[in-house]
């Protein structure tokens, strides 16, 4: 099941097709089988959340942020995705419209994927939403001229967030605006992963699960180059009633991950909907060489392919 996760990351980033995995991961069906049934079950969603309050804590912040950060992205389309099309008369791009609210050190919070056509302030309500029902301590949100008008009074109605309106002061000047920097740079970072630098998902939902799993190996990385100070940490994600993942030596190379192999061993117990696990098999690797323990609540994979 390593494989199947580093398929799965291996596409995000160099944005092949499914049909065109290597030979090295297991069969494009299986990968494609258990990432689907990830997103369906919101699985995806469930670990980008829990690695963002791991990777807050590591930083020395709260688990929970109090700010966020809410803008949009242009995304051209391509033949092959039809759900929701439109056309940014802004930018000149026909498409779809990602927006994405983000805290103050860059990390996802919500993502909602809709037309390009959709203006900011409306489209801004459906991840206001998203955002309410995954972190209910964010009182503020840092916006630019496009969120004006009624969106402020809506969202301070129905929640506690006040929208702060950052504004340009010197018209056709670049110039580094205070919280604006941040969404630009949280863009360039997703946007290293090929598979986002336009849109080729038919629906919504992927792209969106695309989003997550690009934020997913960000994090990730964090916390790998974070530990080059230690003599070295693999990391194991364990998925409650699915399977055990671990992300370890070369196989987290190929798909992206920067690592280092040594006897430590860092584990990272994901918990679907926060819940503590009951029959998740415990067994612990030792070495980068240790092969994955037998575990009844595994769920075998495609007979065929």
């Amino acid at each position: 099941m390593r494989e199947v996760l580093n398929g799965v990351l291996y596409l995000v980033k160099t944005g092949c097709q499914w049909r065109m995995l290597p030979s090295d991961f297991p069969n494009w069906p299986i990968v494609y089988y258990y990432y689907s049934v990830w997103k369906k079950i919101g699985m995806i969603e469930d670990i980008h959340d829990f690695l963002v309050e791991k990777t807050r804590k590591e930083a020395g912040r709260d688990e929970e942020p109090t700010i966020g950060v809410i803008d949009a992205q242009s995304v051209k389309n391509t033949l092959v995705s039809c759900e929701d099309k439109g056309f940014d008369a802004g930018k000149k791009i026909k498409g779809i419209k990602r927006h994405i609210i983000m805290d103050s050190t860059g990390l996802i919070l919500a993502v909602a994927v809709q037309g390009a056509s959709m203006q900011d302030r409306d489209g801004a309500v459906e991840v206001i939403t998203k955002l309410l029902g995954s972190w209910k301590k964010v009182v503020r949100i840092f916006a630019d001229g496009g969120y004006r008008g009624k969106l402020i009074g809506k969202v301070k109605k129905c929640s506690r967030i006040d929208i702060d309106i950052i504004r340009r002061d010197e018209l056709h000047t670049f110039k580094v605006l205070p919280k604006r920097w941040i969404v630009e740079r949280t863009f360039a970072w997703i946007d290293t992963n090929r598979r986002n630098s336009k849109n080729y998902e038919r629906l919504n939902e992927t792209s969106v699960a695309m989003v997550h799993l690009s934020a997913i190996r960000i994090m990730l990385n964090r916390f790998l180059t974070a530990s080059k100070n230690l003599p070295g940490v693999k990391f194991v994600v364990w998925f409650q009633g699915i399977m055990p993942l671990p992300l370890t030596g070369r196989a987290c190379c190929r798909a992206g991950i920067q690592c280092s192999s040594c006897p430590e061993l860092l584990l990272i117990k994901v918990q679907v909907n926060k819940q503590k696990p009951s029959d998740v098999c415990q067994a612990q690797l030792k070495h980068k060489n240790d092969k994955m323990p037998n575990c009844s609540n595994v769920q075998p994979a495609l007979q065929q392919t």
